[in-house]
């Protein structure tokens, strides 16, 4: 670490530290009332967007990547509303979070300490994601998902009437469907499953 980064270990350490100290208060209060509020929601994600940001500043890459995937998440719930999970998911949230403020304390403490950060941080964002897919699904089981309902638009998980499958992030089902030149079948009934489940079809180009 070069004089610079030495000159702003201070100020990072203060400001996680008393921002995870912030987090820990909430989580212990929330906790006790059995609920997540709107506002602390919020809170919780401008933490993870500020410990993302300031570590990735200091070149703590385990850190900011681990921050930065909690921050995905409450981007999800901040924008569904706390309202949209249920008693269980908010109990997995709970433990969760509790989990996350405990390793990225631990990663802090390594600096503090001058210890060597963590090389390989996916198994604690494979956690997390794993609970995001699961409430992105539990949302389109709620809007009432292609998949369950036009079963005559799917065939197999490769294909719908003749449109292959790529990832795209911006889809709430991580799928974008693109008509395939070869596909007869790109009529109404069929884009209208599709957007239901709130799946966007473009042109192949």
């Amino acid at each position: 670490m070069d004089n610079i980064m030495d000159g702003m270990l201070e100020p990072y350490l203060f400001e996680t530290n008393g921002l995870l100290d912030s987090l820990d208060e909430m989580l212990v209060r929330d906790e006790k009332e059995g609920d997540f509020s709107q506002d602390d929601v919020n809170e919780i994600f401008r933490i993870m967007h500020t410990i993302k940001g300031s570590s990735a500043m200091m070149q703590f890459d385990g850190i900011s990547k681990a921050a930065h995937r909690v921050e995905d998440l409450f981007f999800f719930i901040r924008d569904k509303g706390i309202e949209y999970l249920d008693a269980e998911d908010k109990k997995e949230l709970f433990d969760l979070m509790f989990k996350s403020e405990d390793f990225l304390r631990s990663e802090v403490s390594k600096v503090e300490n001058g210890e060597p950060l963590s090389d390989n941080v996916d198994d604690f964002t494979n956690m997390v994601s794993r609970f995001l897919d699961k409430i992105s699904a539990d949302e389109a089981k709620k809007r009432g998902c292609c998949r369950g309902r036009s079963r005559g638009c799917i065939r197999g998980r490769r294909r719908i009437h003749g449109r292959r499958r790529i990832h795209d992030r911006r889809c709430s089902h991580d799928r974008l469907y693109i008509p395939d030149r070869r596909c007869s079948h790109g009529n109404t009934r069929c884009r209208k499953a599709l957007f239901r489940c709130g799946v966007r079809t473009v042109r192949a180009g």
